[in-house]
């Protein structure tokens, strides 16, 4: 299985109309955690719109550490998706992902509905410890990486209270 390393970082947006010039692409995101067979393995579906037209995914991880997954993952039909969110767990989780290339990464950043104050920062293939250049309207409040809390899964098992 393809490994996915990334860190992720708790953000500020301070200059939103320079950071909206600056993504390259803009996707409105729908997952949803189906059941697995083992709480070190996760599987979702999700649903990805950009410009109006959306493809549909299913993808398995398998944590190897809090930074390095196995990653699985394939392009779906809309019957499919259907079909697997008959195994839900958890609400669907709806967010919309910012994409900005800066320096030699893609910035991946999530906004969620429910969180005013800060967003998720995803940077793939930024090992531990390595040193990065970000925009200078982001700051970053703090590394959650390691903090399970801020994993799309967990956010989306307490989405309920989130939305409260």
């Amino acid at each position: 299985m393809p490994l996915e390393i990334e860190r992720k970082f708790k953000i500020k947006i301070l200059d939103f109309d320079n950071f909206l010039k600056d993504a390259n692409k803009v996707i409105e995101v729908s997952q949803t955690y189906l059941k697995s067979s083992s709480t070190l393995e996760t599987r979702r579906v999700r649903k990805s719109t950009v410009y109006g037209k959306s493809t549909y995914y299913f993808t398995h991880k398998k944590d190897i550490t809090s930074y390095v997954r196995e990653e699985n993952e394939k392009e779906i039909s809309l019957l499919e998706y259907n079909s697997f969110l008959e195994e839900a767990i958890t609400p669907t989780l709806s967010k919309t992902r910012y994409c900005i290339n800066y320096d030699k990464y893609m910035l991946e950043i999530d906004i969620y509905p429910f969180w005013k104050d800060f967003a998720i920062l995803e940077i793939e293939n930024l090992k531990k410890g390595e040193l990065f250049n970000i925009p200078k309207y982001i700051e970053i409040i703090e590394e959650v990486t390691e903090d399970k809390s801020y994993s799309n899964f967990e956010i989306a098992n307490h989405l309920s209270t989130l939305l409260n």
